[in-house]
């Protein structure tokens, strides 16, 4: 293989986003209730992610300094991993070492890269945990993190906040297609405080993205479906002898 050229370098990058796309499926829990529901892998997530942030980020722009090229980035790789390891964990049931386990598979991919290639991939995959800069990864990323939250402290609180919102498109689309409340009522309750934090301290959020239509329309439903069981009691048979 050419190895110093574009096609040799990048390779490894391009073979990503050929390979097992079609794995694994994201929201199992809820398709082992719900066979019909749509069945989005990772792949399509980070697909369907971008087709949304890529207008809101272009609204975004006016209101603050986002490095909207670093943004995109870091969406378009955050869950390469689940499709290298063929594995996603279910999200009330992640830990630090799933998030560890997924940024060594990323790393073991885009090692070869040459040094300002892979400086990039990484600061890129690494903004969705630079918040939080757990404790646990290698020296080196963090160090990245660190940086980012240096560099770049809008982008990375506008990351986790677009991730936030994102989730509930799978939601509203199983609810309006089959009229499956669950999903969407789970995602609202778990991520509506990080939603009301993020508008009430990042630029534009409030005016582009969690507008007060929206926040008065999400209290509205979650009202209306108090009586859906909260995810530990839905799913209590995955959560017998987990760990709290």
């Amino acid at each position: 293989m050419f190895q110093n050229t574009p096609l040799g370098n990048l390779y490894p990058v391009w073979e990503i986003y050929e390979t097992n796309t079609e794995s694994p499926i994201r929201w199992s829990l809820y398709h082992e209730k719900n066979p019909d529901l749509l069945k989005q892998t990772s792949f399509s997530h980070t697909a369907s992610f971008l087709s949304v942030a890529l207008p809101v980020l272009w609204r975004l722009a006016k209101y603050a300094n986002y490095d909207i090229f670093l943004l995109i980035y870091a969406i378009s790789r955050h869950d390469v991993p689940e499709w290298l390891r063929n594995i996603d964990v279910h999200g009330p049931r992640k830990t630090e070492k799933d998030d560890l386990a997924e940024y060594e598979a990323f790393h073991e991919k885009i090692r070869h890269l040459p040094k300002d290639l892979y400086k990039i991939e990484e600061r890129a995959y690494l903004l969705q945990f630079a918040a939080k800069c757990p404790e646990i990864f290698p020296t080196q990323a963090k160090e990245v993190m660190r940086r980012l939250k240096e560099t770049n402290p809008s982008d990375v609180l506008a990351f986790p906040a677009l991730e936030s919102w994102e989730y509930a498109f799978y939601g509203y689309h199983v609810y309006k297609k089959h009229n499956y409340p669950v999903t969407l009522t789970h995602v609202l309750r778990t991520e509506l405080f990080k939603l009301q934090k993020s508008a009430a301290t990042l630029p534009g959020f409030r005016e582009e993205i969690f507008t007060h239509e929206y926040e008065e329309w999400v209290l509205k439903f979650l009202e209306e479906h108090k009586d859906v069981p909260e995810g530990r009691e839905y799913f209590k048979e995955h959560y017998v002898g987990a760990e709290k």
